[in-house]
């Protein structure tokens, strides 16, 4: 044991030493060749590269950052902004001309078309070679308070403001948070200018996850994600990625394995939390891919298609009919990856467990980065008119009535009448909704000595159960004890939707 020991000790005594001065070296060169490549923003940032530094000291033996790592050692410096791009180089210790030759020509691959504002190095040996990270963020949101907030405990009760900014070429800010239980809703913001507010009332005990949206001309994009803890202390998020293990370890054999895994991970998960499963649909997954084909030859990563335009106008295209279209778009290594940072992203969680949704598409390719860009699309078809739609309809109103404490109400044969055949007119005459209120609305005058009031409500959906929900305010409120319903099946660009027509009344 003793000759092993001195053996050891001799070998490592005549391994070169890490040189001190080479992640300054690279740093300068980098950020000056990010210049030179279009990046002329690009700055050398402390807080990265400590995010950086952490990353790379648990980077495993197949040189890929893990992203649940990335993620937690960028919350732990208050780094708010979606993951960084990262690349790993190696080299032979002495060999900075290979290393700075292979960084270059990485950055060149990667810096056109995009917008990188910060850029952190980080150097470790690894026997005799010198092993790099280097980590290229974008930036398009000025968030002064969120690093307090994920650095101490809020209160049962207390209200935080989520203020801040968002940089061009972004606007129509959205703040999303999932709650200790899992549940997503949306905050109200106040906008003005590019300046933004929301408040958030910690309300249950537990981890919080903020989430603000802007929008460019490619659709919306996450531009800032991170914890907020309520009466409970903050966590050690990088020690929590540590102890949960490889994302990357099912890294799939092909495109199709692929596709087929993250089907049965979001279907996993919207068992977990009592959601219907949905039915893997291959003329949806065609969509999906062609969408991620486009993005990956176009150089983008967003909802909205120079060429092929939106989701909605995909599927047209396409001949798919649908009433409920939701998309999430990703970028990853793995299908484990992509579903977890899809649930750790209260938007996209959202749509993933969304329960009007019933029929997925799923399509992924792989870019030059061996990243998977994939598109999901969970997608409803409109509802059919059937023989007992208007008695469905009726009892939804009813019992959405009783839920708010309204007294009940009753439907009126002859209401209903001038309420079919309005709704009629405006199927065949292709009405627009005020030509059909006005249509209506001349009708019910001549029913002026049974009614102290009346007026006309028109809708059209492709769910049926949204014909009954809050958008029509004047269906929930006391004014009116009788009503009377049409309701009829037509098309509007080509996609079949519902139509109705309700008539409220006070009887004298």
């Amino acid at each position: 044991m003793t000759g092993l020991l001195v053996f050891l000790g001799a070998l490592f005594s005549i391994l070169p030493a890490l040189d001190a001065t080479l992640p300054v070296r690279l740093e300068n060169e980098l950020v000056a060749s990010a210049r030179r490549l279009g990046a002329t923003g690009i700055v050398f940032d402390e807080r990265l590269t400590r995010a950086t530094k952490t990353v790379l000291a648990s980077l495993p033996p197949s040189g890929r950052p893990a992203s649940a790592m990335v993620q937690a050692a960028l919350w732990r410096e208050g780094i708010v902004e979606p993951t960084p791009h990262m690349i790993v180089a190696t080299a032979d210790i002495g060999d900075d001309v290979s290393l700075v030759k292979e960084l270059e020509g990485r950055l060149g691959q990667l810096i056109p078309g995009a917008h990188y504002s910060r850029m952190a190095v980080a150097v470790r040996q690894r026997g005799l070679q010198n092993e790099v990270l280097v980590a290229l963020e974008e930036s398009f949101i000025v968030l002064p308070s969120a690093p307090a907030l994920m650095a101490s405990t809020q209160p049962l009760g207390r209200t935080a403001a989520i203020a801040g900014q968002l940089r061009a070429p972004y606007g129509r800010p959205e703040v999303f948070v999932t709650s200790p239980r899992g549940q997503v809703v949306r905050l109200a913001v106040q906008v003005d200018k590019d300046h933004f507010l929301s408040r958030f009332v910690c309300d249950l005990r537990g981890r919080f996850q903020i989430e603000v949206v802007g929008e460019d001309r490619f659709g919306t994009a996450v531009l800032a994600n991170f914890p907020l803890y309520c009466g409970v202390a903050p966590f050690d998020e990088v020690a929590v990625a540590a102890r949960s293990g490889p994302d990357f370890a099912d890294a799939p054999r092909s495109i199709a394995d692929a596709e087929a895994e993250i089907a049965r991970l979001i279907n996993r998960d919207r068992a977990q939390f009592g959601v219907a499963p949905l039915a893997l649909d291959a003329n949806l997954s065609a969509v999906a891919r062609a969408h991620s084909s486009d993005m990956r030859e176009h150089h983008y990563i967003g909802h909205i298609s120079p060429t092929s335009g939106n989701a909605g106008e995909r599927l047209r295209r396409a001949h798919i009919e649908a009433a409920v279209v939701l998309e999430n778009i990703a970028r990853e290594h793995t299908p484990a990856e992509v579903e977890r940072g899809l649930m750790d992203s209260p938007g996209h969680r959202k749509n993933l467990l969304d329960p009007n949704a019933t029929r997925l598409g799923v399509g992924a390719v792989l870019d030059d980065e061996s990243e998977l860009i994939v598109t999901q699309l969970m997608v409803r078809p409109p509802d059919r008119l059937t023989g007992d739609s208007s008695k469905q309809l009726i009892d939804r109103i009813l019992v959405l009535r009783k839920a708010r404490g309204l007294p009940p109400v009753a439907v009126d044969s002859d209401l209903s009448a001038i309420a079919k055949r309005t709704v009629d007119a405006w199927v065949a005459r292709s009405l627009s909704a005020a030509e059909a209120g006005a249509l209506c609305n001349q009708e019910v005058a001549h029913l002026g000595r049974r009614f102290a009031s009346a007026r006309s409500v028109v809708e059209n959906a492709g769910l049926l159960a949204e014909l009954a929900d809050d958008r029509s305010t004047a269906l929930y409120e006391n004014n009116w004890d009788t009503f009377g319903l049409g309701i009829a099946q037509g098309a509007r660009n080509g996609v079949p939707m519902l139509f109705a027509v309700l008539v409220l009344a006070k009887r004298r």
